[in-house]
């Protein structure tokens, strides 16, 4: 399997949403950590334990430029736009990603970003383990 392709992302009732400023451009879809140096969201993918470690959503309602605010959801349901698989997911080694956990690779991080309950819908839930795949 390979990375989620998300369609047009609809938080679902219960969705947790927050505001914050993007650090760089962020697109719906994009799981994202904020920075220690500035404070800002990035993009976060497995390959460092920074990113892994403060995983804390994804950005919905279009994104943003650089220093612009944006919106994201910290936890709760969310209809993707796409057919899932259900069970766990994790963030890629592709910048702002998530993929199925069978997709790491040795010394990934493994960093649950949540879970499909169905064909339909997902549960973000980001789970930063900090743990190095073997």
């Amino acid at each position: 399997m390979a990375d989620i392709t998300t369609g047009t992302i609809v938080p679902l009732k219960g969705a947790q949403l927050a505001v914050d400023i993007a650090g760089e451009v962020l697109v719906d879809g994009d799981w994202i950590h904020r920075k220690t140096a500035d404070q800002k969201l990035w993009k976060s993918d497995n390959d460092t334990s920074e990113e892994v470690a403060r995983v804390i959503g994804m950005i919905v309602y279009g994104g943003g430029s650089a220093d612009d605010p944006v919106c994201y959801i910290q936890g709760g349901p969310v209809d993707l736009g796409t057919t899932l698989t259900p069970g766990p997911y994790v963030l890629s080694g592709n910048l702002g990603a998530t993929c199925p956990p069978a997709d790491l690779g040795s010394g990934d991080f493994q960093s649950q970003t949540g879970y499909a309950v169905s064909a339909g819908q997902f549960n973000v839930y980001p789970i930063p383990t900090g743990v190095a795949k073997t």
